[in-house]
Protein backbone atom coordinates (compact mmCIF):
# COMPACT_ATOMS: atom_id res chain seq x y z
CA UNK A 1 0.00 0.00 0.00
CA UNK A 2 2.79 2.42 0.95
CA UNK A 3 4.67 1.54 -2.21
CA UNK A 4 1.57 2.22 -4.29
CA UNK A 5 1.11 5.62 -2.64
CA UNK A 6 4.74 6.53 -3.30
CA UNK A 7 4.50 5.31 -6.88
CA UNK A 8 1.34 7.25 -7.73
CA UNK A 9 2.08 10.25 -5.59
CA UNK A 10 0.25 11.89 -2.75
CA UNK A 11 -1.62 14.23 -5.08
CA UNK A 12 -3.42 11.39 -6.85
CA UNK A 13 -4.25 9.68 -3.57
CA UNK A 14 -5.58 12.98 -2.23
CA UNK A 15 -7.78 13.44 -5.30
CA UNK A 16 -9.20 9.93 -4.92
CA UNK A 17 -9.87 10.52 -1.22
CA UNK A 18 -11.64 13.82 -1.92
CA UNK A 19 -13.80 12.29 -4.64
CA UNK A 20 -14.69 9.37 -2.36
CA UNK A 21 -15.73 11.85 0.34
CA UNK A 22 -17.84 13.81 -2.18
CA UNK A 23 -19.55 10.63 -3.37
CA UNK A 24 -20.27 9.58 0.21
CA UNK A 25 -21.61 13.01 1.10
CA UNK A 26 -23.88 13.13 -1.96
CA UNK A 27 -25.33 9.72 -1.09
CA UNK A 28 -25.80 10.70 2.54
CA UNK A 29 -27.50 13.96 1.61
CA UNK A 30 -29.75 12.14 -0.87
CA UNK A 31 -31.05 9.86 1.86
CA UNK A 32 -31.47 12.53 4.53
CA UNK A 33 -32.50 15.74 2.80
CA UNK A 34 -36.15 16.69 3.19
CA UNK A 35 -38.56 16.19 0.25
CA UNK A 36 -39.19 19.37 -1.77
CA UNK A 37 -42.57 20.48 -3.03
CA UNK A 38 -41.55 19.77 -6.64
CA UNK A 39 -40.50 16.21 -5.85
CA UNK A 40 -43.89 15.47 -4.33
CA UNK A 41 -45.56 17.00 -7.35
CA UNK A 42 -43.63 14.77 -9.79
CA UNK A 43 -44.15 11.60 -7.77
CA UNK A 44 -47.84 12.27 -7.21
CA UNK A 45 -48.42 12.99 -10.90
CA UNK A 46 -46.76 9.65 -11.71
CA UNK A 47 -49.03 7.94 -9.18
CA UNK A 48 -52.11 9.56 -10.74
CA UNK A 49 -51.08 8.42 -14.23
CA UNK A 50 -50.43 4.93 -12.84
CA UNK A 51 -54.00 4.92 -11.54
CA UNK A 52 -55.53 5.85 -14.88
CA UNK A 53 -55.73 9.63 -14.59
CA UNK A 54 -54.80 11.82 -17.55
CA UNK A 55 -52.68 14.93 -16.95
CA UNK A 56 -54.21 18.24 -18.11
CA UNK A 57 -57.62 16.57 -18.37
CA UNK A 58 -58.29 14.88 -15.02
CA UNK A 59 -55.89 16.92 -12.89
CA UNK A 60 -53.85 20.08 -13.21
CA UNK A 61 -50.31 19.83 -14.56
CA UNK A 62 -48.16 22.22 -16.58
CA UNK A 63 -45.05 20.15 -17.35
CA UNK A 64 -44.39 17.62 -20.15
CA UNK A 65 -45.45 14.18 -18.83
CA UNK A 66 -42.52 12.15 -20.20
CA UNK A 67 -40.57 12.49 -16.96
CA UNK A 68 -43.59 11.35 -14.96
CA UNK A 69 -43.99 8.29 -17.15
CA UNK A 70 -40.37 7.38 -16.41
CA UNK A 71 -41.05 7.61 -12.66
CA UNK A 72 -44.04 5.24 -12.75
CA UNK A 73 -41.98 2.07 -12.02
CA UNK A 74 -40.63 3.71 -8.85
CA UNK A 75 -44.09 4.67 -7.63
CA UNK A 76 -45.57 1.28 -8.56
CA UNK A 77 -42.91 -0.60 -6.59
CA UNK A 78 -43.42 1.31 -3.31
CA UNK A 79 -46.20 0.96 -0.72
CA UNK A 80 -44.91 3.30 1.98
CA UNK A 81 -43.49 6.80 2.03
CA UNK A 82 -40.19 5.50 3.42
CA UNK A 83 -39.82 3.06 0.52
CA UNK A 84 -40.72 5.79 -1.95
CA UNK A 85 -38.31 8.23 -0.37
CA UNK A 86 -35.36 5.80 -0.44
CA UNK A 87 -36.11 4.54 -3.96
CA UNK A 88 -36.55 8.00 -5.47
CA UNK A 89 -33.44 9.39 -3.80
CA UNK A 90 -31.33 6.40 -4.91
CA UNK A 91 -32.46 7.13 -8.46
CA UNK A 92 -31.43 10.76 -7.95
CA UNK A 93 -28.03 9.61 -6.72
CA UNK A 94 -27.62 7.28 -9.73
CA UNK A 95 -28.39 10.18 -12.08
CA UNK A 96 -25.83 12.31 -10.22
CA UNK A 97 -23.17 9.60 -10.52
CA UNK A 98 -23.87 9.08 -14.23
CA UNK A 99 -23.78 12.83 -14.83
CA UNK A 100 -20.45 13.20 -13.04
CA UNK A 101 -18.95 10.41 -15.18
CA UNK A 102 -20.32 12.01 -18.35
CA UNK A 103 -19.02 15.41 -17.22
CA UNK A 104 -15.57 13.88 -16.65
CA UNK A 105 -15.57 12.38 -20.14
CA UNK A 106 -16.55 15.72 -21.67
CA UNK A 107 -14.02 17.72 -19.66
CA UNK A 108 -11.24 15.35 -20.72
CA UNK A 109 -11.91 16.26 -24.36
CA UNK A 110 -10.60 19.76 -23.69
CA UNK A 111 -8.34 19.56 -20.64
CA UNK A 112 -5.82 17.52 -18.68
CA UNK A 113 -6.70 15.01 -16.00
CA UNK A 114 -5.64 17.42 -13.28
CA UNK A 115 -7.75 20.29 -14.62
CA UNK A 116 -10.77 18.07 -15.23
CA UNK A 117 -10.57 16.57 -11.74
CA UNK A 118 -10.06 19.96 -10.12
CA UNK A 119 -13.08 21.67 -11.66
CA UNK A 120 -15.21 18.56 -11.25
CA UNK A 121 -14.63 18.82 -7.50
CA UNK A 122 -15.73 22.46 -7.62
CA UNK A 123 -18.86 21.32 -9.44
CA UNK A 124 -19.55 18.58 -6.90
CA UNK A 125 -19.49 20.97 -3.94
CA UNK A 126 -21.53 23.67 -5.67
CA UNK A 127 -24.75 24.11 -3.70
CA UNK A 128 -27.06 24.50 -6.67
CA UNK A 129 -25.56 21.54 -8.48
CA UNK A 130 -25.38 19.22 -5.45
CA UNK A 131 -28.82 19.98 -4.06
CA UNK A 132 -30.54 19.89 -7.45
CA UNK A 133 -29.17 16.37 -7.85
CA UNK A 134 -30.19 15.39 -4.32
CA UNK A 135 -33.80 16.04 -5.26
CA UNK A 136 -35.71 14.07 -7.86
CA UNK A 137 -36.04 16.66 -10.61
CA UNK A 138 -36.37 16.59 -14.41
CA UNK A 139 -33.57 19.19 -14.54
CA UNK A 140 -30.97 16.59 -13.55
CA UNK A 141 -32.04 14.01 -16.12
CA UNK A 142 -32.15 16.78 -18.72
CA UNK A 143 -28.57 17.71 -17.79
CA UNK A 144 -27.35 14.13 -18.04
CA UNK A 145 -28.89 13.68 -21.48
CA UNK A 146 -27.57 17.07 -22.61
CA UNK A 147 -23.98 16.26 -21.62
CA UNK A 148 -24.18 12.83 -23.28
CA UNK A 149 -25.61 14.46 -26.40
CA UNK A 150 -22.79 17.01 -26.59
CA UNK A 151 -20.21 14.31 -25.88
CA UNK A 152 -21.52 12.27 -28.80
CA UNK A 153 -21.78 15.37 -31.00
CA UNK A 154 -18.22 16.59 -30.45
CA UNK A 155 -16.64 13.13 -30.79
CA UNK A 156 -18.86 12.39 -33.78
CA UNK A 157 -17.70 15.56 -35.52
CA UNK A 158 -14.09 14.73 -34.75
CA UNK A 159 -14.17 11.12 -35.93
CA UNK A 160 -16.88 11.38 -38.57
CA UNK A 161 -18.89 8.67 -36.79
CA UNK A 162 -22.45 9.09 -38.01
CA UNK A 163 -23.90 6.76 -35.41
CA UNK A 164 -22.66 9.14 -32.72
CA UNK A 165 -24.36 12.03 -34.49
CA UNK A 166 -27.63 10.08 -34.64
CA UNK A 167 -27.49 9.20 -30.94
CA UNK A 168 -26.56 12.79 -30.07
CA UNK A 169 -29.58 14.21 -31.87
CA UNK A 170 -31.92 11.70 -30.23
CA UNK A 171 -30.51 12.38 -26.76
CA UNK A 172 -30.83 16.14 -27.19
CA UNK A 173 -34.45 15.78 -28.29
CA UNK A 174 -35.20 13.62 -25.24
CA UNK A 175 -33.61 16.20 -22.94
CA UNK A 176 -35.75 18.95 -24.47
CA UNK A 177 -38.95 16.91 -24.19
CA UNK A 178 -38.23 16.02 -20.57
CA UNK A 179 -37.63 19.70 -19.80
CA UNK A 180 -37.98 22.42 -22.47
CA UNK A 181 -35.19 24.46 -20.82
CA UNK A 182 -32.82 22.40 -22.97
CA UNK A 183 -34.14 24.24 -26.03
CA UNK A 184 -32.28 27.31 -24.74
CA UNK A 185 -28.96 25.92 -25.99
CA UNK A 186 -30.25 25.16 -29.51
CA UNK A 187 -29.26 28.64 -30.84
CA UNK A 188 -25.84 28.19 -29.23
CA UNK A 189 -25.34 24.88 -31.03
CA UNK A 190 -26.26 26.46 -34.35
CA UNK A 191 -23.85 29.36 -33.84
CA UNK A 192 -21.09 26.97 -32.76
CA UNK A 193 -21.63 24.81 -35.83
CA UNK A 194 -21.43 27.81 -38.18
CA UNK A 195 -18.22 29.07 -36.56
CA UNK A 196 -16.73 25.56 -36.42
CA UNK A 197 -17.57 24.93 -40.07
CA UNK A 198 -16.00 28.27 -41.05
CA UNK A 199 -12.78 27.33 -39.26
CA UNK A 200 -12.66 23.81 -40.74
CA UNK A 201 -11.29 22.55 -44.02
CA UNK A 202 -13.95 19.85 -44.42
CA UNK A 203 -17.02 22.11 -44.28
CA UNK A 204 -19.24 19.89 -46.39
CA UNK A 205 -18.68 16.88 -44.16
CA UNK A 206 -19.41 18.90 -41.04
CA UNK A 207 -22.49 20.41 -42.68
CA UNK A 208 -23.72 16.91 -43.43
CA UNK A 209 -23.08 15.82 -39.84
CA UNK A 210 -24.98 18.77 -38.41
CA UNK A 211 -27.87 18.24 -40.83
CA UNK A 212 -28.03 14.60 -39.74
CA UNK A 213 -27.98 15.70 -36.08
CA UNK A 214 -30.78 18.22 -36.62
CA UNK A 215 -32.83 15.65 -38.55
CA UNK A 216 -32.57 13.06 -35.77
CA UNK A 217 -33.42 15.64 -33.12
CA UNK A 218 -36.42 16.79 -35.14
CA UNK A 219 -37.69 13.25 -35.71
CA UNK A 220 -37.44 12.19 -32.07
CA UNK A 221 -38.55 15.49 -30.58
CA UNK A 222 -41.24 16.11 -33.17
CA UNK A 223 -42.54 12.57 -32.83
CA UNK A 224 -42.89 12.85 -29.05
CA UNK A 225 -44.47 16.30 -29.35
CA UNK A 226 -46.96 15.02 -31.94
CA UNK A 227 -47.84 12.11 -29.66
CA UNK A 228 -48.45 14.37 -26.67
CA UNK A 229 -50.53 16.79 -28.75
CA UNK A 230 -52.61 13.86 -29.99
CA UNK A 231 -52.91 12.21 -26.57
CA UNK A 232 -53.50 15.43 -24.62
CA UNK A 233 -55.34 18.14 -26.61
CA UNK A 234 -54.50 20.77 -23.96
CA UNK A 235 -50.78 19.93 -23.90
CA UNK A 236 -49.69 23.05 -25.80
CA UNK A 237 -51.84 25.39 -23.74
CA UNK A 238 -50.59 24.23 -20.33
CA UNK A 239 -46.93 23.81 -21.31
CA UNK A 240 -46.48 26.88 -23.50
CA UNK A 241 -49.29 29.43 -23.22
CA UNK A 242 -49.95 29.00 -19.51
CA UNK A 243 -46.29 28.77 -18.52
CA UNK A 244 -45.61 31.92 -20.53
CA UNK A 245 -48.29 33.72 -18.52
CA UNK A 246 -46.76 32.44 -15.28
CA UNK A 247 -43.40 33.81 -16.32
CA UNK A 248 -44.96 37.21 -16.95
CA UNK A 249 -46.69 37.20 -13.57
CA UNK A 250 -43.96 35.77 -11.36
CA UNK A 251 -40.77 36.25 -13.35
CA UNK A 252 -39.05 38.60 -10.90
CA UNK A 253 -36.03 40.54 -12.16
CA UNK A 254 -35.44 40.56 -15.93
CA UNK A 255 -32.73 41.65 -18.29
CA UNK A 256 -29.64 43.22 -16.76
CA UNK A 257 -31.09 43.00 -13.26
CA UNK A 258 -31.52 39.24 -13.65
CA UNK A 259 -27.95 38.86 -14.93
CA UNK A 260 -26.53 40.82 -12.01
CA UNK A 261 -28.58 38.77 -9.56
CA UNK A 262 -27.45 35.52 -11.20
CA UNK A 263 -23.81 36.55 -11.10
CA UNK A 264 -24.01 37.48 -7.43
CA UNK A 265 -25.76 34.23 -6.48
CA UNK A 266 -23.25 32.22 -8.49
CA UNK A 267 -20.16 33.94 -7.06
CA UNK A 268 -21.49 33.72 -3.51
CA UNK A 269 -22.02 29.97 -3.77
CA UNK A 270 -18.85 29.12 -5.72
CA UNK A 271 -16.34 31.98 -5.50
CA UNK A 272 -13.56 30.22 -7.43
CA UNK A 273 -15.47 28.61 -10.30
CA UNK A 274 -16.81 31.91 -11.68
CA UNK A 275 -13.47 33.74 -12.04
CA UNK A 276 -11.89 30.61 -13.48
CA UNK A 277 -14.72 30.37 -16.02
CA UNK A 278 -14.22 34.04 -16.89
CA UNK A 279 -10.52 33.44 -17.44
CA UNK A 280 -11.35 30.42 -19.59
CA UNK A 281 -13.74 32.52 -21.66
CA UNK A 282 -11.09 35.20 -22.25
CA UNK A 283 -8.59 32.47 -23.15
CA UNK A 284 -11.07 30.97 -25.61
CA UNK A 285 -11.62 34.27 -27.40
CA UNK A 286 -7.87 34.77 -27.73
CA UNK A 287 -7.25 31.26 -29.08
CA UNK A 288 -10.66 30.22 -30.40
CA UNK A 289 -9.21 28.49 -33.49
CA UNK A 290 -7.58 25.91 -31.22
CA UNK A 291 -10.27 25.73 -28.55
CA UNK A 292 -13.40 24.41 -30.27
CA UNK A 293 -14.90 22.93 -27.09
CA UNK A 294 -14.12 26.10 -25.16
CA UNK A 295 -15.87 28.03 -27.91
CA UNK A 296 -18.88 25.73 -27.59
CA UNK A 297 -19.02 26.23 -23.80
CA UNK A 298 -18.62 30.00 -24.17
CA UNK A 299 -21.43 30.33 -26.69
CA UNK A 300 -23.73 28.11 -24.64
CA UNK A 301 -23.06 30.11 -21.45
CA UNK A 302 -23.69 33.44 -23.16
CA UNK A 303 -26.83 32.30 -24.99
CA UNK A 304 -28.19 30.53 -21.90
CA UNK A 305 -27.65 33.69 -19.83
CA UNK A 306 -29.42 35.84 -22.40
CA UNK A 307 -32.40 33.48 -22.65
CA UNK A 308 -32.78 33.01 -18.92
CA UNK A 309 -32.36 36.72 -18.27
CA UNK A 310 -35.95 36.95 -19.47
CA UNK A 311 -37.06 34.61 -16.70
CA UNK A 312 -36.47 34.25 -12.99
CA UNK A 313 -33.09 33.06 -11.76
CA UNK A 314 -34.08 32.41 -8.18
CA UNK A 315 -34.41 28.61 -8.35
CA UNK A 316 -31.25 26.59 -7.80
CA UNK A 317 -31.98 24.12 -10.60
CA UNK A 318 -31.83 26.96 -13.14
CA UNK A 319 -28.08 27.16 -12.52
CA UNK A 320 -27.27 23.52 -13.27
CA UNK A 321 -26.34 24.02 -16.97
CA UNK A 322 -24.37 27.17 -16.11
CA UNK A 323 -22.38 25.31 -13.47
CA UNK A 324 -21.33 22.60 -15.92
CA UNK A 325 -20.42 24.82 -18.88
CA UNK A 326 -18.60 27.21 -16.54
CA UNK A 327 -16.61 24.17 -15.38
CA UNK A 328 -15.60 23.43 -18.98
CA UNK A 329 -14.20 26.95 -19.30
CA UNK A 330 -12.62 26.76 -15.83
CA UNK A 331 -10.74 23.60 -16.83
CA UNK A 332 -9.15 25.47 -19.74
CA UNK A 333 -8.07 28.21 -17.33
CA UNK A 334 -6.56 25.72 -14.88
CA UNK A 335 -4.42 24.18 -17.61
CA UNK A 336 -3.28 27.64 -18.67
CA UNK A 337 -2.40 28.66 -15.12
CA UNK A 338 -0.34 25.47 -14.73
CA UNK A 339 2.02 26.85 -17.36
CA UNK A 340 2.45 30.07 -15.36
CA UNK A 341 2.64 29.09 -11.69
CA UNK A 342 3.62 26.04 -9.67
CA UNK A 343 1.28 23.15 -9.06
CA UNK A 344 1.40 23.75 -5.30
CA UNK A 345 0.00 27.26 -5.68
CA UNK A 346 -2.79 26.04 -7.93
CA UNK A 347 -3.59 23.20 -5.53
CA UNK A 348 -3.68 25.62 -2.60
CA UNK A 349 -6.09 27.96 -4.38
CA UNK A 350 -8.29 25.02 -5.33
CA UNK A 351 -8.41 23.83 -1.73
CA UNK A 352 -9.51 27.30 -0.61
CA UNK A 353 -12.18 27.33 -3.31
CA UNK A 354 -13.42 23.90 -2.28
CA UNK A 355 -13.62 24.92 1.37
CA UNK A 356 -15.54 28.13 0.59
CA UNK A 357 -18.01 26.45 -1.77
CA UNK A 358 -18.41 23.43 0.51
CA UNK A 359 -19.02 25.60 3.56
CA UNK A 360 -21.71 27.53 1.72
CA UNK A 361 -23.39 24.29 0.60
CA UNK A 362 -23.40 22.71 4.04
CA UNK A 363 -24.75 25.91 5.53
CA UNK A 364 -27.70 25.89 3.14
CA UNK A 365 -28.71 22.28 3.58
CA UNK A 366 -31.62 21.15 5.66
CA UNK A 367 -30.52 17.69 6.74
CA UNK A 368 -31.68 15.18 9.33
CA UNK A 369 -33.93 15.19 11.34
CA UNK A 370 -36.02 17.23 8.89
CA UNK A 371 -36.18 14.40 6.33
CA UNK A 372 -37.20 11.75 8.86
CA UNK A 373 -39.84 14.03 10.32
CA UNK A 374 -41.25 14.77 6.89
CA UNK A 375 -41.45 11.09 5.98
CA UNK A 376 -43.11 10.36 9.33
CA UNK A 377 -45.76 13.04 8.78
CA UNK A 378 -46.59 11.85 5.24
CA UNK A 379 -46.76 8.21 6.35
CA UNK A 380 -49.04 9.27 9.21
CA UNK A 381 -51.39 10.78 6.65
CA UNK A 382 -51.46 7.48 4.76
CA UNK A 383 -52.04 5.48 7.93
CA UNK A 384 -54.93 7.76 8.92
CA UNK A 385 -56.72 7.31 5.59
CA UNK A 386 -58.14 4.65 3.29
CA UNK A 387 -56.83 4.00 -0.21
CA UNK A 388 -59.95 5.54 -1.80
CA UNK A 389 -59.94 8.70 0.33
CA UNK A 390 -59.64 12.00 -1.51
CA UNK A 391 -57.42 14.67 0.01
CA UNK A 392 -57.38 18.44 0.05
CA UNK A 393 -53.69 18.95 0.83
CA UNK A 394 -50.78 21.05 -0.41
CA UNK A 395 -47.28 19.78 -1.11
CA UNK A 396 -44.90 19.34 0.61
CA UNK A 397 -47.48 18.14 3.17
CA UNK A 398 -49.22 15.77 0.76
CA UNK A 399 -49.60 11.96 1.05
CA UNK A 400 -48.47 11.33 -2.60
CA UNK A 401 -50.17 7.90 -2.78
CA UNK A 402 -53.73 9.20 -2.40
CA UNK A 403 -56.15 10.95 -4.76
CA UNK A 404 -57.19 14.61 -4.71
CA UNK A 405 -60.59 16.19 -4.20
CA UNK A 406 -60.02 19.01 -6.70
CA UNK A 407 -58.67 19.50 -10.23
CA UNK A 408 -56.19 22.11 -9.00
CA UNK A 409 -54.38 20.30 -6.21
CA UNK A 410 -51.36 22.48 -5.36
CA UNK A 411 -50.12 26.10 -5.49
CA UNK A 412 -53.66 27.43 -5.18
CA UNK A 413 -52.76 31.06 -4.49
CA UNK A 414 -50.19 31.12 -7.31
CA UNK A 415 -52.24 29.47 -10.02
CA UNK A 416 -55.75 30.80 -9.38
CA UNK A 417 -54.79 34.37 -10.41
CA UNK A 418 -53.12 32.96 -13.53
CA UNK A 419 -56.29 31.06 -14.45
CA UNK A 420 -58.20 34.33 -14.47
CA UNK A 421 -56.16 35.45 -17.49
CA UNK A 422 -57.71 32.70 -19.61
CA UNK A 423 -61.49 32.99 -19.55
CA UNK A 424 -61.72 30.73 -22.61
CA UNK A 425 -59.95 27.93 -20.71
CA UNK A 426 -62.24 27.33 -17.77
CA UNK A 427 -60.65 25.76 -14.72
CA UNK A 428 -62.96 24.51 -11.95
CA UNK A 429 -62.96 26.65 -8.83
CA UNK A 430 -61.57 24.43 -6.07
CA UNK A 431 -63.99 25.95 -3.54
CA UNK A 432 -66.97 24.98 -5.68
CA UNK A 433 -65.56 21.50 -6.19
CA UNK A 434 -65.15 21.09 -2.43
CA UNK A 435 -68.72 22.23 -1.85
CA UNK A 436 -70.18 19.85 -4.45
CA UNK A 437 -68.07 16.88 -3.42
CA UNK A 438 -66.43 17.40 -0.01
CA UNK A 439 -62.98 15.81 0.38
CA UNK A 440 -62.61 12.86 2.70
CA UNK A 441 -59.61 14.43 4.42
CA UNK A 442 -58.54 18.05 4.70
CA UNK A 443 -54.98 18.82 5.77
CA UNK A 444 -54.61 22.25 7.38
CA UNK A 445 -52.17 24.51 5.59
CA UNK A 446 -48.53 24.20 6.58
CA UNK A 447 -47.64 27.72 7.69
CA UNK A 448 -44.26 27.50 5.96
CA UNK A 449 -45.98 27.26 2.60
CA UNK A 450 -49.04 29.50 3.00
CA UNK A 451 -48.10 31.56 -0.04
CA UNK A 452 -48.52 28.56 -2.33
CA UNK A 453 -51.51 26.82 -0.74
CA UNK A 454 -55.16 27.43 -0.11
CA UNK A 455 -56.21 29.26 3.02
CA UNK A 456 -58.35 27.51 5.61
CA UNK A 457 -60.30 30.76 5.77
CA UNK A 458 -61.48 30.01 2.23
CA UNK A 459 -62.69 26.52 3.11
CA UNK A 460 -66.53 26.53 3.13
CA UNK A 461 -67.50 27.09 6.76
CA UNK A 462 -70.79 25.19 6.48
CA UNK A 463 -68.79 22.00 5.76
CA UNK A 464 -66.70 22.28 8.92
CA UNK A 465 -69.19 20.48 11.21
CA UNK A 466 -68.91 17.36 9.03
CA UNK A 467 -65.28 16.90 10.05
CA UNK A 468 -63.57 15.78 13.20
CA UNK A 469 -60.02 16.35 14.31
CA UNK A 470 -57.79 13.30 13.97
CA UNK A 471 -54.47 13.42 15.81
CA UNK A 472 -53.17 10.06 14.56
CA UNK A 473 -49.78 8.61 15.48
CA UNK A 474 -48.00 11.88 14.71
CA UNK A 475 -48.78 15.35 16.05
CA UNK A 476 -50.30 16.56 12.81
CA UNK A 477 -53.95 17.58 12.43
CA UNK A 478 -56.19 15.80 9.95
CA UNK A 479 -59.82 16.71 9.44
CA UNK A 480 -61.86 13.60 8.76
CA UNK A 481 -65.47 13.50 7.57
CA UNK A 482 -67.68 11.80 10.13
CA UNK A 483 -70.17 10.39 7.61
CA UNK A 484 -68.73 9.95 4.12
CA UNK A 485 -71.85 8.14 2.90
CA UNK A 486 -74.08 10.95 4.07
CA UNK A 487 -73.25 13.32 1.19
CA UNK A 488 -75.59 13.56 -1.73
Amino acid sequence: MIAMIRQRGWSRVALVAIFAALVGFQLWASLHYVYSQDEIEHLHVSWLILNGKAPFLDFFEHHPPLYNYLLIPIVAACDTIRELFVASRLVSFAIWAATMVAAWKFLRLASSRFAAASVLMLVAVDYRWAMSFVELRPDTLMMLLMILSLLMLVTGFGHGARWRIVISGALYALSAVILPKAIAIAPALLIWFLVDAYLSDDRMRRAGCFALWALCAAIVGGGLLAFFLWRYPDFWFWNVTFNGALSEMYGGERGLGALVLAAWMFIRSNPLLVPLAGAGMVLTFSRFKKMRIGLLATIICLIYLVVLSQFMFSFKQYFVPLVFFSAVLAALAVDWFRSLVSLRIIAGVLVVGLVLAGSYSIGRMRLRPAADRHVEVLQGMLDSSESEDRFLACPPIHPILRGDATYLWYNYSKFVPAFEKFSDHHVPDWREEVRKSPPDIVVPVNRLYDDQCYSMDEFPRDLAPRYEVRQGDVPFLLLKREDPEGDE
